[in-house]
C-alpha cells in the first residue's frame, strides 16, 4: 500500500531524473512548476513514469490540473488508493 510520503518520493524522484538541475537540490513541492524548472513535456515524462511505477492509468483530462508537485502526488493518491482499497 502506498502511502501520500511514498507517492511523493517516487514523484520526486522522478522529477529529479528528468530535469539534471534538480539531483540534488531541495524541491519546493508546493511551487508552480515553471519555477522549479519543469517544461510541460518534463511533467509528462514524469507522470508516465510515475504511472508505469505505480501501475495506474491517469485520465488525460486531469493533468490539466496540475499546478505542482503536490498536485501530482494527491491526483496519483486518489487514484492509487481505491484500487488499493478494492484489493485489500
Amino acid at each position: 500500500m502506498y502511502t501520500k510520503a511514498d507517492i511523493t518520493g517516487i514523484v520526486l524522484d522522478f522529477v529529479r531524473r528528468t530535469i539534471p538541475d534538480l539531483k540534488y537540490a531541495e524541491i519546493d513541492t508546493s511551487a508552480p512548476l515553471h519555477e522549479i524548472g519543469a517544461t510541460s513535456i518534463d511533467m509528462l515524462e514524469v507522470v508516465s513514469a510515475a504511472m508505469r511505477k505505480l501501475n495506474v492509468d491517469v485520465p488525460r483530462d486531469a493533468l490539466g490540473g496540475l499546478g505542482n508537485v503536490d498536485d501530482l502526488v494527491e491526483l496519483l493518491l486518489r487514484i492509487v488508493a481505491p484500487r488499493e482499497a478494492g484489493a485489500a
